[in-house]
């Protein structure tokens, strides 16, 4: 082949592989389909991220493939978050208070924007439970003006499952298979998802959360 169309055809193959891995590059992500998980974490690595405490008063920690909040004074309010950023979403979780009176609140969290701005999903081993927001840090909580007894939280040391939907402006609170509230709220849109425990106005307490996912909903 002569040299200068030997040229001619090295060019055409760059530009013909060029124009393939930018056609490769511009090719369209397959779409997240409905109960693809989105983040999920079997509390097994600290790699996973969540935040971790260590002090007089409280300790968020990995242990024994899970995470665990210690509060060791009464009317602690304390959470952990991976640091992720989510919109829609439904989360599950399994989790059991393993320690303290009866009292101790505890749940999850979705859109956290920082401390002071996130709704919040809240079950007591006593049996209430309530969705609520944080906003420019108080607590308000949403679905009613208490918190009210459900029959599906399983109280006590027992272990429960809490599912949370926040999709839209629909906020849903599924406990061990059965819905026992929901609301709309628009507040928050989007941000991180979390772990949040609060001791009772009597004593400490301890929660144990063995697993967390959140799914494309």
């Amino acid at each position: 082949m002569h040299t200068t169309a030997k040229k001619r055809f090295h060019l055409l193959i760059l530009i013909l592989f060029a124009g393939a891995v930018l056609a490769a590059c511009n090719f369209p992500a397959p779409p997240i389909l409905p109960g693809q998980p989105l983040f999920q974490d079997d509390f097994s690595s600290h790699a996973s991220g969540w935040t971790t405490s260590d002090s007089d008063v409280l300790t968020m920690d990995y242990l024994s493939n899970s995470f665990v909040f210690q509060l060791r004074e009464p009317n602690i309010e304390a959470w952990s978050t991976p640091g992720v950023d989510l919109a829609d979403i439904r989360i599950e979780v399994e989790a059991v208070k393993s320690g303290g009176v009866q009292g101790t609140t505890y749940g999850v969290i979705c859109r956290y924007q920082d401390p002071d701005h996130f709704y919040f999903f809240l079950i007591s081993d006593d049996g209430y439970a309530s969705i609520g927001s944080m906003v420019q840090g108080d607590k308000y909580l949403l679905s009613h003006a208490t918190m009210l007894p459900v029959e599906s939280i399983l109280q006590g040391d027992n272990s429960n499952r809490i599912q949370a939907e926040c999709i839209s402006n629909q906020l849903r609170f599924v406990v061990n298979d059965v819905l026992i509230a929901e609301v709309e709220d628009n507040l928050y849109t989007h941000g991180d998802v979390g772990l949040m425990v609060i001791s009772s106005d009597r004593t400490g307490g301890e929660v144990r959360f063995m697993s967390f996912i959140a799914h494309q909903p």
